[in-house]
């Protein structure tokens, strides 16, 4: 089975003084997505704040899991592999103020991000990657998320995740079924291949 992570932060890179710092960033909702099980779960780690959203919870989340246990996210990610953008770098070390060191579940991680700058020798977005792959886009920009956040608009947070998780089951599964996904190359102003074996 394969999970696909996303994590929305309380605050931004900017407000904790860059990225070494992001631990200090806390956790709004984390969102996991099962292929095989064609389900999303859903981590709050206030758990007043899951209490609110789950007593207005509109009827489009009844099919998904919903948890405060940080602990129970953590089993998840140890029993599966685990798929992201940049999840290393940035999701495994905001998990790490919550569950500890995240290091032993990498040799079962596809961090994207690695993965391409390892066959291309430079990063390349995730919006780049969706956009060229799928056609699509990431539905809003994280300023905006961080926003949301602060209003506590918990709902619009949670789509946000669950679009994010599944743009990047999408990206994965193209490069599963046929052997490459796709990027702008700015140098040669054109969409190119990028052949994967994931």
């Amino acid at each position: 089975m394969t999970i696909f992570l996303d994590i929305q932060p309380k605050r931004s890179l900017h407000e904790v003084g860059g990225l070494e710092n992001c631990q200090k960033m806390g956790i709004s909702v984390c969102v996991t997505y099962s292929d095989i099980l064609d389900q999303c779960s859903i981590f709050m780690p206030d758990d007043s704040c899951l209490e609110q959203f789950q007593n207005s919870m509109p009827d489009v989340y009844l099919n998904d899991h919903f948890s405060s246990d940080m602990d129970e996210l953590l089993s998840i990610l140890e029993k599966d592999n685990v798929v992201g953008f940049n999840i290393k770098a940035f999701e495994y070390n905001l998990l790490r103020s919550y569950i500890g060191n995240m290091s032993h579940i990498f040799s079962s991680t596809i961090d994207m991000v690695d993965h391409i700058y390892n066959l291309l020798g430079f990063n390349v977005s995730a919006e780049n990657i969706i956009g060229c792959t799928l056609g699509l886009s990431k539905s809003q920009k994280e300023e905006h998320v961080l926003h949301e956040c602060k209003d506590c608009n918990i709902e619009k947070i949670i789509s946000h995740c669950k679009n994010n998780v599944q743009l990047t089951h999408g990206v994965y599964t193209h490069g599963v079924e046929n052997g490459f996904i796709k990027y702008f190359d700015a140098r040669s102003n054109k969409v190119l291949d990028i052949e994967v074996d994931w």
